[in-house]
C-alpha cells in the first residue's frame, strides 16, 4: 500500500457564497494532509453573489490552487426547465 508520503493528492470540490469560510477550511484541510508529497486543489465556482471569487484568486496566488469559475448556472438551468 502507498504511504501518504509518497501520495500526490488532488482535493476537488465546489463553492458558492463562502467566503467567509473557504479560507480556513483550505487552511485545515491543507494541514490534513501535509505529510503528503503534493496537494492540489481545483474548486468549481458558480452563482457566487459574495466575494467568494476575490477570495479564490487570493488562494490561487499562495497555494497550489485553481479553480474555475462556471459563472452563473442557476438561471440558465432555470431556463432549460421551462423549455
Amino acid at each position: 500500500m502507498k504511504t501518504i508520503s509518497s501520495s500526490k493528492v488532488l482535493i476537488v470540490g465546489l463553492a458558492r457564497n463562502c467566503q467567509n469560510t473557504i479560507e480556513h477550511e483550505v487552511q485545515i484541510i491543507n494541514s490534513a494532509f501535509s505529510e503528503a508529497k503534493s496537494v492540489n486543489w481545483l474548486v468549481i465556482e458558480s452563482d457566487s453573489d459574495d466575494e467568494t471569487l476575490a477570495t479564490l484568486e487570493k488562494l490561487s496566488e499562495n497555494v497550489e490552487f485553481a479553480f474555475v469559475t462556471l459563472k452563473i448556472l442557476e438561471s440558465n438551468i432555470r431556463n432549460e426547465r421551462r423549455e
